[in-house]
């Protein structure tokens, strides 16, 4: 294999490699739904055992409360999420 044909083997594979990651973002970025939440937003969450899981979870202006195990998810509780943090004009 000489150099030059080593080089464009290389320039290829770049190429081709950078347009999967071009179409990755743009799909990303421009398609609706892909990458997006949506109307429920996890707020945090936090491990209680080596399966178990404490969710909050923010669904329009509630937050949730889940208890998350294998194959299992329970409500603990529903809080009225708090006001927003922006600074009023």
């Amino acid at each position: 294999m000489t150099a030059s044909s080593f080089i464009t083997v290389i320039v290829s594979l770049t190429l081709i490699l950078g347009g999967f990651v071009a179409v990755a973002w743009f799909a990303r970025r421009h398609l609706p739904g892909l990458g997006a939440q949506g109307m429920i937003r996890v707020v945090g969450s936090t491990a209680v055992g080596p399966r178990e899981r404490v969710v909050v979870v923010e669904v329009e202006d509630t937050r949730l409360v889940l208890g998350v195990a294998s194959g299992n998810v329970r409500l603990l509780h529903v809080l009225t999420a708090p006001p927003s943090m922006e600074p009023r004009a």
